[in-house]
Formats: structure tokens, C-alpha cells, sequence
């Protein structure tokens, strides 16, 4: 994932699911009250797609709010940790 803050203010979001889903320039925008970073675009098989990026501290929460990829509908929530860092998650069934 890639945010660039453009001079006018507006965010411009590049964002992928390796080798799945990739949306490249984004238009985005921050609401300072909830703190989210809301963007939509268009995914590379041309589907729209929005999501809002939420700070978690150690982590980037991607809510998907619109998508037309089965495996990522609507409420997915994706955590996107920095660089280099591997976090040992429990999944409870």
C-alpha cells in the first residue's frame, strides 16, 4: 500500500492483495472526526472499488466498503503491518 499526500490536499492510494486484486491512483480523502482514510477506485479487471484505511497503531485496519471480488466483499477488514514486520496471529475456529 501506498498513500501520497498531493499538494491540494487530496490523498492518491495505490493498494493491492497479492496476486489477487490491485487498485492503482485512488482518490482518497481523511475525515479528521472518525480518522479515516476513505478512497475508490477502479480494481484491474475495471470493478469499482472503496475502502477506508484506519490507523490501528502497530497496523493499517483496510475496511473494504465496495468490491466485486467474492474472496474480499463488503466489511472485510485487512490489517497491513509496516515493512519487515511479521506479527504471529491466532485464528480461533
Amino acid at each position: 500500500m501506498i498513500i501520497s499526500k498531493q499538494d491540494n490536499g487530496a490523498y492518491v492510494i495505490s493498494f493491492g492483495i497479492y496476486k489477487l486484486l490491485y487498485i492503482f491512483d485512488a482518490t482518497g480523502k481523511y475525515n479528521s472526526d472518525t480518522q479515516e482514510l476513505s478512497f475508490e477506485g477502479t480494481d484491474s479487471m475495471g470493478n469499482a472499488f472503496a475502502a477506508a484505511i484506519l490507523s490501528k497503531g502497530e497496523y493499517l485496519a483496510v475496511k473494504i466498503q465496495k468490491s466485486s471480488f467474492d474472496a474480499f466483499p463488503a466489511g472485510t477488514i485487512l490489517k497491513y503491518y509496516p515493512e519487515g514486520y511479521y506479527p504471529i496471529e491466532e485464528h480461533l475456529q
